[in-house]
């Protein structure tokens, strides 16, 4: 039995690997069965470069090139048409498989307390391991975490046999990105040299003016008593940040996206605000001529 994570960068060839495990498997045991998962997207891609190493699977998807039944013993299948409604069940049920590969395996969710909530996809795989506990697992990502360590535990999961401790996974995550070099010997992904932040205070006007910005956009609303926000104050959330991301630009982005967002609601020269802030964004001579004339196209 064998699980491991091949989590090399993306675009190093980790379907090629997988292929040179199935290959080397397939040598010294030509009847495994063997389920290749992958987004559908991916499926007509991972086929071809199976083809070529001389590996001969067949596509199960919801396309018209489609030509495999689950009784096949070799299968290239869309993760997402097998985790759609009744076919979990039907690949679930299918004769057992000694190898089960996952690619993009960072798709793989399972939410809640203790992992309680898991998503179809991982549910799929984890009915699959634990029918055939003693197969082998091969997971690929080339971005497992997602920058968030609750995430790279979902996979990490999938790793673990029953009754394995966490401390049985060490060496299951394959990561060559340090390895590998160019044609000259030089390293393609040197080390990341990672500074400390430095903090900038702002200036108190430009800090109250995002303050200001914020409560603006932002109704004045209690949560719910699940903590959930309604749909109007997801919306308004949606714009402030939009709002403060051009304002923390510059405050000359600021001013324009404001600009643009007033006249859209319908305001005019009448209100000195908008005067104030078409003066500061256009600080030259004839500048409300020039506001006049574009106001069309703003709207």
């Amino acid at each position: 039995m064998t699980r491991v994570l091949i989590a090399d960068e993306v675009g190093l060839g980790k379907t090629i690997e997988a292929g040179l495990i199935v290959s080397e498997l397939l040598e010294k045991q030509p009847g495994l069965r063997v389920l290749y998962f992958a987004p559908a997207r991916l499926v007509g891609n991972v086929y071809k470069e199976f083809t070529r190493l001389g590996l001969h699977f067949r596509r199960w998807t919801a396309s018209d090139d489609a030509d495999a039944n689950l009784q096949d013993e070799r299968i290239i299948a869309s993760i997402h048409k097998a985790a759609y409604g009744a076919n979990a069940e039907r690949v679930v049920e299918a004769p057992s498989w000694d190898v089960l590969i996952v690619d993009e395996c960072h798709h793989l969710s399972n939410h809640g307390p203790d992992a309680n909530k898991p998503v179809r996809q991982y549910s799929l795989v984890q009915q699959l391991i634990d029918k055939r506990p003693d197969g082998s697992v091969l997971l690929m990502s080339g971005t497992p975490h997602q920058g968030n360590p609750d995430r790279f535990k979902n996979p990490l999961r999938l790793l673990r046999a029953p009754g394995e401790p966490d401390s049985a996974l060490a060496g299951r995550v394959i990561y060559r990105k340090e390895d590998v070099l160019g044609w000259h010997n030089e390293p393609l992904f040197p080390l990341r040299e990672v500074n400390a932040p430095k903090i900038i205070p702002l200036i108190p006007d430009y800090e109250n003016w995002l303050e200001e910005i914020y409560h603006f956009y932002i109704p004045d609303e209690p949560l719910a008593a699940d903590g959930s926000k309604s749909a109007r104050r997801r919306a308004a959330g949606w714009r402030c940040a939009q709002a403060l991301q051009w304002a923390a630009s510059s405050v000359q982005a600021g001013l324009r996206y404001l600009v643009r967002q007033a006249v859209r609601l319908g305001w005019d020269l009448s209100h000195p605000e908008l005067q104030a802030a078409i003066a500061a964004i256009r600080p030259y001579r004839l500048a409300f001529a020039v506001y006049r004339r574009t106001l069309p196209q703003i709207r």
